[in-house]
């Protein structure tokens, strides 16, 4: 990880400290001019034109910062499904290929969108479903990933990669075992979709040096899917012969202002990279904004960045 995330982390507490204190003081104004109305006999006192213009924009910033908290706690129960057309030489099917790219979830003792996201996906009709880790802020959310995730290997081939989360602090929970979903933490397989074979390799995160062989086995002429949860790691997805990468971490920045963009940058070689599609050379690289909420002390809050379900339509071309 770089020095950046750091710095971001306290951008983002900047910003909810300064909507808080334009908040509290208008509510300040607001009980003084309350009590001045209330106590009726004593003299209202003469306000001048700069304490009018100061109210109206004390006021105007307090009103801003009340609906930006509103919108901040309601996105995080609000998804957003995005269908992405991604034309690959690498695929050859007769029609295209339906992939549901899924990432962070961060299941926390209580459910938000976990027992939504099967309906969702379902009503996609995927072909494949990935998920690029980052599992549990909370060892009692267990339960409602497994269930999350059982639900949604009997939709379609579901695989999976373990991200940082998943690596540093859930190490000794088994979140994956009996739910149906295939876990390619440095291997790679062949997967039979209704659409056609895809070949699909992952590693977790720590595991970066099963890139180099991990698409050795797959033939050239079958599509080839590798995961991982760092973006960083396109260059040795490529390196590899990936036709596309699917990764996360980066949340969008959970918080994501028009003009400022992201708040929170992860960077982990010193390079942001940004959700969504984008390609490098013959690769096709998509970043998910990912669906919960960074654990630890991290505000639980989305804004401007709402939790993402993604469909990926892969069709043969250049």
């Amino acid at each position: 990880m770089g020095h950046s995330p750091m710095l971001s982390v306290w951008r983002l507490y900047l910003f909810i400290g300064a909507m808080g204190f334009f908040f509290l003081l208008a509510a300040a104004f607001l009980v003084g001019s309350a009590a001045r109305v209330l106590d009726r006999g004593a003299p209202w006192p003469p306000r001048s034109r700069r304490m009018r213009r100061l109210r109206r924009v004390v006021f105007a910033f307090a009103l801003l910062s009340l609906g930006l908290v509103v919108e901040a706690n309601i996105e995080p129960w609000w998804p957003n499904v995005r269908r992405l057309s991604v034309s690959s030489p690498g695929w050859k099917g007769s029609r295209p290929l339906r992939i549901v790219h899924l990432s962070d979830l961060h299941c926390d003792p209580r459910p938000r969108l976990e027992p939504r996201l099967p309906d969702i996906v379902r009503a996609l009709e995927p072909d494949l479903v990935v998920f690029t880790g980052d599992a549990l802020n909370d060892a009692a959310g267990l339960p409602i990933f497994r269930a999350c995730m059982t639900d949604l290997a009997k939709i379609a081939p579901t695989v999976a990669v373990r991200g940082n989360w998943d690596v540093w602090y859930s190490s000794n929970i088994d979140l994956f075992g009996g739910t149906g979903v295939r876990v390619l933490d440095g291997a790679s397989a062949r997967i039979a979709t209704p659409a056609g074979d895809v070949w699909v390799g992952g590693a977790e995160v720590g595991g970066e040096a099963a890139f180099p062989g991990l698409l050795a086995a797959a033939p050239k002429d079958v599509f080839r899917v590798v995961l991982h949860h760092y973006p960083d790691e396109w260059v040795s997805a490529e390196a590899g012969g990936a036709d596309l990468f699917l990764a996360g971490d980066v949340h969008g920045g959970q918080i994501a202002l028009p003009l400022a963009g992201p708040l929170v940058r992860l960077s982990r070689r010193e390079t942001y990279y940004r959700t969504g599609l984008s390609q490098k050379s013959r690769l096709r690289m998509h970043v998910s904004p990912g669906i919960g909420l960074e654990g630890g002390t991290t505000p639980r809050l989305r804004l401007f960045c709402r939790p993402e379900v993604t469909l990926l339509e892969i069709s043969a071309g250049p």
